[in-house]
């Protein structure tokens, strides 16, 4: 019984003496004898891991410290430059009440239908630019701007939290090469996209930028063919080309309106329509253009805060994504 038992503590000595041996040769050697699988490699990347989930908790905290500071600017974004738009609306609606220049408008989309130009469009822009396009686009340029400074505090957020990775497991003894070459990948595969942000900012300057004109024009143009269509159409059937495209063209005086531009048969007609519609196109006119300027501050805005939220949620995803794969095997 002695004799048994003295063999058990001498391999009970021997496999510690031997478990110790290799512990000992798997935390001094750089990579550790037992591979991937061993308790070097898992401590390392459960270290690795730690201090990956830190740096990203600091990382979304700072982002979402950028964003609460953009949606506490958006709303004043360019407001004084949509109050100047709205302020103006009611002269250039007043240009409308002005016989002269409706017939003019008839004349111009009497000339569009017939040769397919787009003059009547380019005589409203003429109008509706100074004092309200311009604003508009001034207005829109300075919420394009608070998008640009947030993405930008995106993008040297994001920078400088690759960096500290990087620069704390390639400076730290902890991580072998193996993990600080993982990292690495992983931050390589996890940097979002500029093309993303760029795209969404292009988007937005067409949208709301270059698009501007064209938004408003073709709710105008829209409400004044409707008001015009039984004059133009009359000019298109009854006028001649040349009397239409010289009224078009040219000077038009009030006085002159129907001898000069409407020798038809039903000038008188189209006189008086033309008479009635001036009376009442200024007040439409002045609800669409108010509508207009309010819903392209409103849209402008709701655009902007959609596309910050999404550049936010996708950097997030990029940085929980290196977590998330440090937990897989290398």
């Amino acid at each position: 019984m002695g004799r048994k038992r003295k063999q058990i503590v001498k391999w009970i000595f021997f496999a510690g003496t031997l478990l110790a041996v290799l512990l000992a040769a798997e935390f001094a050697l750089p990579d550790g004898i037992f591979g991937v699988y061993g308790p070097k490699q898992r401590l390392r990347r459960a270290s690795l891991k730690r201090l990956v989930e830190e740096e990203t908790s600091r990382y979304l905290a700072e982002n979402g410290k950028a964003f609460r500071q953009f949606e506490r600017k958006l709303p004043q974004a360019g407001e004084e430059e949509f109050l100047l738009a709205q302020k103006n609306v009611p002269g250039a609606a007043k240009e409308f009440s002005h016989a002269g220049w409706n017939l003019k408008l008839c004349c111009k989309m009497a000339k569009d239908a017939l040769y397919k130009t787009d003059d009547a469009g380019k005589a409203l822009a003429e109008k509706l630019k100074p004092g309200i396009l311009v604003p508009c686009e001034r207005g829109n340029a300075r919420i394009r701007a608070e998008l640009e400074n947030f993405l930008l505090v995106l993008t040297e957020n994001e920078n400088r939290f690759h960096a500290n990775l990087a620069l704390c497991a390639g400076q730290s003894g902890r991580f072998g090469s193996r993990e600080t070459a993982r990292l690495r990948f992983l931050l390589e595969c996890g940097k979002f996209a500029r093309q993303a942000e760029s795209d969404a900012l292009d988007r937005f300057l067409v949208l709301f930028s270059a698009g501007l004109e064209l938004l408003f024009l073709r709710s105008t143009v829209k409400m004044i063919s409707s008001a015009f269509r039984h004059i133009v159409a009359r000019l298109v059937l009854t006028g001649t080309t040349s009397g239409i495209c010289a009224a078009a063209d040219g000077p038009l005086p009030v006085g002159d309106i129907i001898g000069a531009v409407l020798g038809i048969g039903g000038g008188v007609w189209c006189a008086y329509d033309l008479y009635r519609i001036s009376k009442t196109l200024p007040e439409e006119m002045e609800k669409t253009l108010a509508n207009l300027v309010e819903n392209y501050r409103r849209e402008s805005r709701k655009y902007a805060l959609e596309t910050a939220k999404k550049a936010l949620a996708d950097h997030r995803q990029s940085a929980e994504k290196i977590v998330d794969e440090l937990e897989i095997q290398p």
